[in-house]
């Protein structure tokens, strides 16, 4: 599948056309299982659980109206993230 004489570039883009297109064939049987509406989807190999996950978050609307903060103070609470690599491809040609 992968061709040796090809650049690290090009390898990646490769590998990310095919991550890309199994990304989106998963997005589309996400849906499916979801559309089922059942909490356990069973198969041959596997089982699937389906539930709904939360995260907590800060309201800012609530903080402003709760403690009178105003955003120029919530401002000087937050935290800059982690750094982390982004690498974008750049088509140089369609290969044939």
């Amino acid at each position: 599948m992968t061709n040796t004489n090809l650049t690290l570039a090009d390898r990646y883009n490769e590998a990310k056309a095919i991550f890309d297109a199994a990304e989106k064939a998963l997005k589309a049987l996400k849906a499916e299982v979801e559309a089922t509406g059942s909490t356990v989807v069973e198969g041959v190999n596997c089982d699937l659980s389906i539930y709904l996950s939360q995260r907590p978050a800060v309201s800012e609307e609530l903080l402003f109206a709760k403690y009178g903060i105003t955003l120029t103070e919530l401002d000087t609470c937050k935290v800059e993230g982690k750094p982390f690599p982004v690498i974008k491809v750049k088509a140089k040609h369609t290969p044939l």
